[in-house]
């Protein structure tokens, strides 16, 4: 990769993030209003709450109308998922195909259904699947496709799309990216989520948008059935714990107060204790990792978590034009170009593996945390693959982007051009080629 950048901005002042975190995993997206609001949630009545679930509610039907009443609201997107395989009641033989370069609490969802995942290779030019694997890999059992939007990427689907429905294969879009992207299909834009017969997203900590952690399934209207047996599981979960909702809202109002402003004073050594016993929970569990047919989070989204993702939903527009400014800059100043239509939750940077632990350690210094999606073909990186039935032979893209590394750089409504800038002139600075 040949970067060039205009030195002559390096002058920039930088005394504004002397002391202040720009990450792409603590508190993105968190303002001083969220976290006045995440405070003032352990206060607010359920008249109030209730008023703001309904907002959020309101928000996605809007978006979606034609889905169901967007009602299926969970602990974690992973339960979404597992809700929407579980409810199509398929047989036991069926495969569920899905890429790697993502999260193993996807083929862990595929397993808890008790699926078999069928792991296809990525493309190199927007990191989401390759049809050609697809299409060589495809049997009569596989008959659903998780569809990923990869860094809130966008891809034209024409082609997965007419394969799909020439297989009969149901289509589960992967939103926990792309809430606000526009992807190609049949040479329109349209919204991701639109493409498939269901699809889910995700309000964990470092998403579009956030209260920490949550997510929510919607299913197209004309499924009735699966409608049917999706209500009827759902029924099933419990409540989020009142200790983790708790947990959720100190998270939001310790990275906005102390951890984020102060990260180089006292904020490092905070996250490092909150983190250590527990005050700010697990992304992942042991089993996840190990790959599990338990159930993990079976619980509703916490009613105390709604003022907040209310609050997010708010500045969803804003959020995303603020990253495509910044991935703008990233773009014309390393010379990398994706689809219009991205929303970029990251930049993604390929750079040689040489020159990544050199970026990562320089930006480190300046409080700059760049994001490290995906070191391993399901992250986190200590993932046990042989369970996910991952055969490195059949995954050649995926394989050579974790030995040569991405870079993901933050474009987060914290993410200051001044820091961008910075991020710019040290990718320069390591990797020439």
């Amino acid at each position: 990769m040949i970067v060039k950048v205009d030195m002559t901005i390096s002058t920039t002042n930088f005394e504004s993030m002397k002391f202040s975190l720009t990450s792409c995993e603590i508190g993105p997206n968190f303002k001083q209003d969220d976290a006045k609001i995440a405070f003032l949630s352990l206060f607010y009545s359920s008249i109030f709450k209730e008023k703001t679930r309904l907002s959020v509610i309101n928000f996605f039907q809007t978006k979606y109308p034609n889905y169901n009443v967007p009602k299926y609201f969970t602990r974690a997107s992973r339960t979404g998922l597992y809700l929407l395989l579980k409810s199509l009641d398929l047989p036991h033989n069926s495969q569920v195909a899905l890429q790697g370069f993502s999260c193993v609490v996807v083929p862990n969802a595929v397993l808890q259904a008790g699926l078999t995942p069928v792991i296809l290779d990525i493309n190199v030019e927007n990191f989401n699947l390759n049809i050609e694997t697809l299409t060589q890999k495809w049997n009569p059992n596989i008959r659903v496709l998780i569809i990923q939007h990869t860094f809130g990427l966008s891809s034209d689907w024409t082609n997965v799309v007419n394969f799909c429905k020439e297989k009969n294969i149901i289509i589960i879009e992967d939103c926990a990216h792309a809430l606000g992207l526009q992807i190609k299909l049949n040479g329109k834009l349209i919204n991701a989520g639109e493409i498939g017969q269901a699809c889910f997203f995700s309000f964990g900590r470092d998403k579009i948008v956030s209260c920490t952690n949550g997510g929510l399934a919607i299913i197209k209207a004309e499924e009735k059935e699966w409608i049917k047996n999706m209500d009827k599981n759902y029924s099933k979960l419990g409540a989020t714990p009142n200790l983790e909702s708790f947990r959720n809202l100190f998270y939001i109002c310790s990275t906005v107060w102390f951890i984020r402003p102060y990260y180089s004073l006292f904020g490092k050594g905070l996250f490092w204790i909150l983190a250590k016993f527990q005050f700010l929970g697990d992304v992942y569990t042991e089993e996840e990792k190990h790959g599990t047919n338990k159930i993990i989070s079976a619980e509703t989204l916490s009613k105390n978590m709604f003022p907040v993702l209310a609050n997010q939903l708010t500045k969803l527009e804003d959020f995303n034009l603020h990253r495509k400014t910044i991935a703008k800059f990233y773009s014309d100043k390393l010379g990398i170009k994706y689809e219009y239509g991205s929303v970029f939750l990251r930049f993604p940077v390929m750079v040689s593996s040489s020159s990544y632990l050199k970026i990562l350690s320089s930006l480190k210094s300046e409080n700059i945390l760049l994001g490290q999606w995906y070191q391993h073909p399901f992250i986190p990186k200590d993932s046990k693959l042989s369970k996910f039935h991952y055969n490195k032979n059949d995954s050649l893209v995926t394989e050579k982007l974790i030995k040569n590394r991405v870079l993901n750089l933050p474009t987060n409504p914290n993410t200051s051009m001044e820091a961008a800038i910075k991020i710019a002139e040290t990718i320069a600075k390591f990797d020439k080629a």
